[in-house]
């Protein structure tokens, strides 16, 4: 059960629970620093990285999509076709626009950088991205940053035994200084869908297959997105991007990407892939759950002033 103290907002803010109300001052939101496009050119050897500045003196959250224009195909399904425009994360195995190489961009964060590397991609060719710099930690900090104090102006809400007028920005639960992450309801979605059953023998001639789902939107622009995946019905969900790794090839993954229209999350596999690795149900049929949250921010945006 909530205090009473501090800023609430929900139905009846005096019985609603934590995950009830719609506001409490006693958490942080997640708020947007700095936001914007980036790329790099590789190199011979297909080596490239860019360098953001955001100079705040501690490591924060950041998160970054890759530009991309999906085509790939799995078992005669199409799996990746969308906009010019669209946008998956970088964090793990994705085939779109280019094999496996998706999995060999990284990001991190230091004191004064956000860092995006492609490591062996393909040679000479130039990558785009979208990041994301939030105000909010990634590691313990209490000393002073380098963000200028709102002031008194504006609306914050501060965390318990923090003063909204001497509180650190990092300390603030909300600032209208930054861009909220936000979300409609209605865009929180979850679905099903059937993993074929799996080949008698995994070691046979190597093939491949495929299935995925679509959440279609009518935003009229790619959004900025995060997905799950886990068994039906839910008991535990597991953060897409996904994969799987065997004998140095991937042998299972789950990826998605948005468009202007969609967002799609597939489910890949090949002949390889160890049933007993993910799921103990194959290699029968199995039905899984996919959680998706898709939020306001448009992925072809304007970057922060």
């Amino acid at each position: 059960m909530p205090q009473n103290h501090g800023l609430k907002i929900g139905s009846n803010i005096l019985t609603n629970t934590d995950k009830e109300l719609n506001f409490s001052s006693e958490y942080s939101t997640l708020k947007f620093y700095k936001w914007g496009n980036a790329q790099f050119t590789t190199d011979g050897s297909g080596n490239g990285t860019v360098s953001i500045l955001h100079d705040l003196k501690y490591s924060p959250i950041a998160m970054v999509f890759r530009n991309i224009t999906p085509t790939w195909s799995s078992g005669g399904i199409d799996l990746g076709t969308g906009s010019a425009n669209s946008f998956c994360n970088i964090a793990s195995v994705n085939h779109y626009a280019g094999g496996i190489l998706n999995s060999r961009f990284t990001a991190y964060t230091d004191a004064n950088y956000l860092v995006i590397v492609g490591s062996s991609v393909t040679p000479s060719t130039t990558y785009n991205f979208r990041y994301y710099i939030l105000v909010d930690q990634s590691e313990s900090y209490s000393s002073i940053s380098n963000v200028s104090q709102t002031g008194n102006f504006g609306f914050k809400a501060s965390k318990p035994d923090v003063s909204v007028e001497t509180g650190k920005e990092y300390e603030m639960s909300y600032s209208s200084k930054y861009k909220a992450v936000q979300y409609y309801p209605s865009h929180i979605q979850t679905t099903t869908l059937t993993l074929p059953a799996m080949w008698a023998n995994q070691y046979d001639t190597y093939v491949d297959e495929g299935t995925y789902v679509d959440f279609a939107h009518s935003l009229g622009y790619p959004p900025f997105f995060l997905a799950y995946y886990g068994n039906s019905p839910i008991t535990s969900l597991t953060t897409i991007p996904y994969h799987l790794i065997f004998s140095g090839y991937p042998t299972f993954s789950v990826n998605g990407f948005s468009d202007s229209s969609k967002v799609r999350i597939y489910f890949w596999r090949g002949s390889t892939y160890d049933a007993g690795d993910v799921f103990d149900s194959w290699p029968s049929a199995t039905t899984i759950s996919v959680k998706l949250i898709m939020f306001t921010e448009n992925l072809l945006g304007e970057a922060s002033p």
